[in-house]
């Protein structure tokens, strides 16, 4: 589902000396239709005889498109061949070299599969779920980790306590491929209580090693950054913040209620999910997405697309961008909801 949207407002009064690009209004229109998803199939989760996936937080493909689903309560490892059809399910919840605990995310680099196991290390196993090695988790709460190339990417997730209360910031590090610690690349802080980071959506890196980042929860803000942590570009677009819908605020407020001192915010964050294609078009989704209910129900995303200078390409709308959705290999692959446990699976096809 496509449907074209267009916001307008000021711009943020804080980006940095470094070069910037400001977007008033995407280069293509919608009747232009710069993106198009073509539908190739769905992965039915309720399926139980053969397999049993019930919570996951991170999915990636092998070179052959073989989608891998780590089931974070179960301890497995679901995979499926390019054309949704069931292979397999590897793991079990343990500790031996061929058990898991806890399957946080996984990053599939050169058919090696790079399993985070939350507050513990990483597993590394073959496609086929061999072991291969095991990388512990030295320092720091880290959100999740992701493999690449010759190097890690992970979020840190720090609270300091000062006079004003509780302070939440993000970090986003570097590790080498043995998962030394290397350098800081960017951080943010956190302002509101509904907040939160995940590696899979709010890190991209284009096929340079240039790293995506947001700079602002409030504001319309994309740090493009090289992997020491130099800024190198500054882009959004002109954007006005609108408020939490009353379905997803009413599905919310009891949770704030019992476990939050302050009340539900009215504005969700501006930048919440960053990806990158194949042409190294960055994809971004801003404002209420469907993460904000838990999956619960359906809510249309807003998407945006940039070239790697920051330029507005495109804008639309699509019910297929949630946590945690990515593209590789020339396809789209979105996550559930939970009024359609399946996974589906698109071919993007560009008009220009």
């Amino acid at each position: 589902m496509l449907i074209a949207n267009v916001c307008s407002n000021e711009k943020p009064k804080n980006i940095s000396d470094v070069k910037n690009v400001w977007n008033e209004k995407p280069k293509y229109s919608t009747e232009q239709e710069f993106i198009k998803l073509k539908k190739l199939h769905s992965i039915d989760l309720d399926e139980y005889e053969d397999y049993y996936i019930t919570n996951f937080t991170s999915m990636d493909v092998d070179s052959d498109d073989n989608l891998y689903v780590p089931d974070y309560l179960s301890a497995t490892i679901t995979v499926f061949d390019k054309n949704g059809k069931y292979l397999r399910t590897m793991g079990q919840h343990g500790q031996g070299p061929g058990d898991l605990e806890f399957p946080y995310s996984i990053s599939i680099l050169r058919d090696t599969l790079y399993i985070y196991e939350n507050r513990k290390g990483i597993k590394v196993w073959d496609r086929n779920g061999k072991y291969i090695d095991f990388f512990v988790k030295k320092r720091g709460n880290y959100h999740a980790i992701k493999a690449l190339k010759d190097f890690f990417l992970s979020i840190q997730y720090r609270v300091a306590i000062g006079d004003k209360g509780e302070h939440i910031s993000f970090h986003l590090e570097r590790f080498n491929s043995e998962f030394e610690f290397l350098n800081e690349i960017a951080m943010i802080n956190r302002i509101q209580d509904d907040f939160n980071f995940g590696i899979d959506n709010f890190v991209a890196v284009d096929s340079k090693k240039n790293v995506y980042f947001p700079e602002k929860e409030d504001e319309y803000i994309i740090g493009k950054y090289d992997l020491d942590g130099n800024k190198l570009l500054a882009f959004g677009r002109e954007y006005k913040r609108k408020p939490y819908s009353d379905r997803v605020i009413e599905r919310n407020i009891n949770k704030f209620r019992k476990y939050k001192t302050n009340p539900h915010p009215k504005y969700p964050p501006v930048v919440r999910f960053i990806i990158i294609d194949d042409r190294d078009y960055v994809w971004v989704v801003v404002g209420e997405w469907g993460y904000d209910c838990g999956g619960e129900f359906t809510v249309t995303s807003t998407i945006d697309i940039f070239d790697s200078e920051g330029n507005f390409l495109y804008n639309f709308q699509s019910t297929y961008f949630n946590f945690p959705s990515f593209i590789k290999n020339g396809r789209l692959y979105s996550a559930p909801y939970y009024d359609d446990n399946n996974i589906h699976v698109f071919e993007i096809e560009y008009k220009k």
